[in-house]
């Protein structure tokens, strides 16, 4: 077996040292968890909620950080704008993952059949998905896994 002349040597170190930085810069992104979360509880970051005229739609081009988002008592993110309020979540205990959607009235729960929701998530290389809602209990399920 032969011994790396110098060139190969240096070439072999330089790819070691951009796979280490790599990996490193890989495992450090995402690592920020967001707070309050029930347990089965989770979220991602692609979530838009369209709740229609006068009902606390964001910004589309909102870049706040997961954690700055203020959160609702079920541990999603809270969405408030003149009393009204929609808390978006997405259950994945026991079950596959599933959009819910609470709903509150001077931060009082209010009756999910009064509302109309719709959701569209946003990924790259996707075309956007919509979700729409239904009642069931005291909260909306996304039509959509």
């Amino acid at each position: 077996m032969q011994k790396p002349d110098k060139k190969q040597s240096i070439a072999i170190a330089m790819v070691l040292i951009v796979t280490a930085l790599l990996a490193a810069l890989i495992l450090t992104q995402g690592r920020a968890t967001p707070g309050g979360e029930e347990a089965g509880h989770g979220e991602h970051a692609e979530e838009e909620s369209h709740e229609g005229p006068g009902h606390g739609e964001p910004d589309e081009h909102d870049e706040k950080p997961a954690a700055a988002y203020k959160r609702g008592p079920h541990g999603g993110k809270l969405f408030e704008q003149g009393g009204y309020g929609v808390e978006l979540t997405i259950y994945e205990q026991d079950a596959e993952p599933e959009f819910r959607v609470y709903t509150y009235q001077d931060a009082k729960p209010l009756d999910p059949a009064a509302s109309r929701v719709d959701v569209t998530v946003e990924r790259l290389g996707r075309a956007p998905q919509r979700f729409t809602f239904r009642k069931e209990g005291a909260y909306l399920k996304g039509d959509a896994v």
